[in-house]
């Protein structure tokens, strides 16, 4: 019976990192688009407002915190 306890948790963690895995991953494609279009943004020589309104876009405000959104 412990032996199935075990099992049952060691399956429940695998199945919890595998999550946490996908969701960073998921995370990071959306930050790096984000600033990808920040970027382009900027090159451009968009006004500030318009990189306001790529920040709302961008999933958790990730936009913000790169180094590319402080060149708009």
């Amino acid at each position: 019976m412990r032996e199935d306890r075990a099992g049952l948790a060691a399956t429940h963690i695998q199945r919890r990192t595998a999550a946490v895995r996908e969701i960073r991953f998921l995370l990071n494609t959306e930050y790096e688009r984000c600033t990808l279009a920040a970027y382009q943004e900027a090159e451009h020589g968009h006004p500030e407002e318009e990189c306001a309104d790529s920040e709302r876009d961008c999933l958790l405000g990730f936009l913000v915190q790169h180094e590319d959104w402080r060149t708009c």
